[in-house]
């Protein structure tokens, strides 16, 4: 319920253009927000659903479990950053 709360307040500062206003009034950084905000607002609530997860293993003291999937995850970002560094396209 608190990711889909967070994400309906990320779209509703969007919309109205506050959450941008607040943040900076220099027009190239809310352009470059503005291109991964929908982005932020979809991942909201996964990140509540991780965050709730993660307290449950926790609590069940799965602590290997959370290491290899912190280990798989933390590989499958760098190995994601570097194949777009090699793909050498620009975000503009």
């Amino acid at each position: 319920v608190l990711g889909l709360f967070l994400a309906a307040l990320l779209q509703l500062g969007e919309t109205t253009h506050w959450l941008f206003d607040f943040f900076t009034d220099n027009p190239s950084t809310q352009q470059a927000l503005a291109k991964i905000l929908p982005l932020i607002v979809v991942a909201q609530p996964v990140n509540a659903l991780v965050f709730a997860a993660d307290g449950i293993l926790q609590g069940a003291s799965q602590f290997p479990f959370q290491a290899r999937a912190m280990a798989l995850s933390g590989f499958t970002g760098v190995a994601t950053f570097l194949a777009l560094e090699a793909g050498g396209r620009d975000v503009d």
